[in-house]
């Protein structure tokens, strides 16, 4: 005589276990910000039998068993709901942590063993890290290092306008290499640097890397500033031609520099090249105007000699202030008195 067992299995429509109350998904990442502590839930709905679930912190050491309250109910006596809590808290130094939950002895194949959540921990970037400040060329290459510290967890962000920090990549150095990508422009290397093969006005930013490699964390910052040279290498004297030593025939007392098609803006001054020079600069008059991406700056100044005891005096325009050193701007003009007398204005271009 023979007798048969008979074992009912039912595959739940959505074969991987879910994590709930996901903030943010990345391809199938989950990914969850807090200041502090966190329940995070995972389940399996309408399987039979029930799935084993549970929790587990995943370091660059193995995966280690978080405390969670594990139960499975039914409403038809034939599939089963099954339901994993743990409650987790980052460590004094970490500031991103990998959990998993696990689908434990899971027969034929019914989900998918695991399902990952990255938990990030809310900081204000702006507050914690001084920014690296980096000029970029307009269509130069980009690439942004974040640590050495043999990366395990990696997540960049981007504030455009030094406001709210929108993510670019989150990403799971595992044996899978999980690579969760949200710009297609940007390109995340091997070693967790960030890379951009060309650079626009539009990509300027705060740049930040929150890095883990399950032992301590930390973050990296990047203030980018793009650059783009002006029209021309050297300031533009108004009525000369920038020929070597040209001339212009009427002379006033009035003379204008300007700076064309410039990115960041820079500041203009007016001075005697030799500081024993007798010459006042007076009535400045500095015009910015912006065309788009781009910047005209000229400045308009008079000039007076309290004593004139000189065939030539050699006066100069150059870019000054906080972007001055990026551009090395400037233009000489020899202002000619044959005669004890202004009759006209050379200029002689020393770049």
């Amino acid at each position: 005589m023979y007798s048969s067992l008979f074992f009912f299995i039912v595959k739940p429509a959505i074969t991987i276990p879910i994590i709930e109350e996901c903030s943010n998904t990345y391809g199938t990442t989950c990914v969850k910000s807090t200041t502090d502590s966190v329940e995070v839930n995972c389940l399996v709905r309408d399987s039979r039998p029930a799935v084993k679930l549970s929790w587990s912190l995943r370091t660059h050491g193995g995966d280690h068993i978080l405390p969670s309250n594990y139960k499975k109910y039914t409403f038809d006596d034939v599939t089963y709901t099954s339901h994993v809590t743990a409650t987790f808290s980052f460590g004094e130094s970490s500031v991103l942590s990998l959990l998993a939950c696990r689908a434990n002895n899971v027969p034929l194949n019914l989900v998918e063993d695991e399902n990952v959540l990255l938990i990030e921990k809310e900081m204000d970037y702006t507050s914690l890290v001084t920014p690296i400040r980096r000029y970029l060329k307009i269509h130069s290459p980009m690439n942004l290092s974040c640590t050495d510290l043999g990366l395990n967890l990696v997540i960049w962000k981007w504030s455009p306008q030094q406001d709210a920090f929108e993510t670019l990549y989150v990403s799971i150095f595992q044996n899978s290499n999980h690579t969760k990508i949200s710009n297609m422009e940007y390109k995340l290397e091997d070693e967790g640097s960030l890379s951009l093969q060309n650079t626009l006005v539009e990509h300027e930013g705060l740049y930040a890397c929150v890095y883990d490699n399950g032992v301590s964390g930390g973050s990296v910052l990047y203030d980018v500033l793009v650059m783009v040279d002006p029209t021309t290498v050297f300031p533009v004297i108004d009525g000369c031609n920038h020929q070597q030593y040209a001339s212009r025939e009427k002379p006033q007392d009035v003379l204008t520099c300007s700076v064309l098609g410039i990115r960041p803006k820079v500041a203009l001054e007016w001075r005697a090249f030799r500081e024993a020079t007798a010459i006042d600069f007076t009535q400045h008059q500095l015009t910015v105007t912006q065309m788009g991406d781009l910047y005209d700056i000229s400045l308009t100044v008079n000039f007076d000699f309290t004593q004139t005891t000189q065939n030539k005096v050699t006066v100069e325009c150059r870019a000054v202030g906080e972007n001055a050193e990026l551009f090395s701007l400037s233009t000489k003009i020899d202002l000619l008195f044959p005669n004890g007398e202004l009759i006209h204005v050379a200029l002689n271009v020393q770049l």
